[in-house]
C-alpha cells in the first residue's frame, strides 16, 4: 500500500498488491487494485487476467470475460488466459460457448491440466464416459510422468463403477 500511495502511475506495486490480495482471498480489494494497474497499463495481459480472476471471484463473470478476452487477445498462446475466458463464459450462462472454447483450448494445448479436468468433468456430468476416459488417457500420453492424467482416469473409472481399473489408475498416480 505504501508504494502504491507514493506514485499514482506505478504499475508494479499495484499488480503485486492485487496478487497478494487474491492470495489472501480479498477479491474485492484485488479487483479494485488490479483495475488501477490495468488503467496504468491496459495492454498488460497478466494484469488483465488478474483483474478477470478477481472479478470472477467477486461474482462478476461478465466483467471478467471482457478482461480475459483482452488477455487472450494480447497473449493468445497462454492456455491459462483461454481457460479463464471459457470458465467466465460458463459462469455468465454461456455454457455452449464455454464448452467450445474449452475444446479449442484443449486442441491447442492438450497438456493443459485445468482444461482437461474441466472437459472430463463436463463429459462425466453428460454421462459421456468414453469421452471422459479418452481425455484422461490423452493427458497421460502428453504428460506420462504426471499424476493428473492417471488421477482423472481413476475418477472416470470410479464413476463408471470399474473399481479395479480405478484403483489401478489411482495407484499409477502415486
Amino acid at each position: 500500500e505504501k508504494a502504491r500511495s507514493q506514485s499514482a502511475m506505478a504499475f508494479a506495486p499495484r499488480f503485486i498488491l492485487a496478487s497478494l490480495y487474491m492470495q489472501q482471498q480479498q477479491a474485492e480489494l484485488a479487483s479494485k487494485v488490479a483495475a488501477e494497474a490495468v488503467a496504468i497499463n491496459p495492454n498488460h495481459a497478466s494484469a488483465r487476467n488478474l483483474l478477470g480472476v478477481a472479478q470472477m471471484t467477486s461474482g462478476n463473470p461478465r466483467e471478467a470475460q471482457q478482461n480475459f478476452a483482452k488477455a487472450v487477445e494480447l497473449n493468445p498462446e497462454n492456455p491459462d488466459f483461454r481457460f479463464n475466458l471459457a470458465r467466465a463464459a460458463g459462469e455468465a450462462g454461456r455454457s455452449s460457448h464455454a464448452l467450445a472454447s474449452m475444446r479449442e483450448t484443449y486442441a491447442q494445448h492438450p497438456a493443459h491440466i485445468p482444461t482437461v479436468a474441466y472437459l472430463v468433468d463436463h463429459y462425466l456430468r453428460s454421462e459421456q464416459i468414453s469421452d471422459a476416459l479418452n481425455a484422461a488417457k490423452s493427458l497421460q500420453r502428453e504428460l506420462p510422468n504426471h499424476a493428473a492424467g492417471f488421477a482423472l482416469e481413476g475418477r472416470v473409472q470410479a464413476t463408471a463403477e470399474n473399481f479395479a481399473a480405478a484403483s489401478a489408475a489411482y495407484d499409477r498416480s502415486l
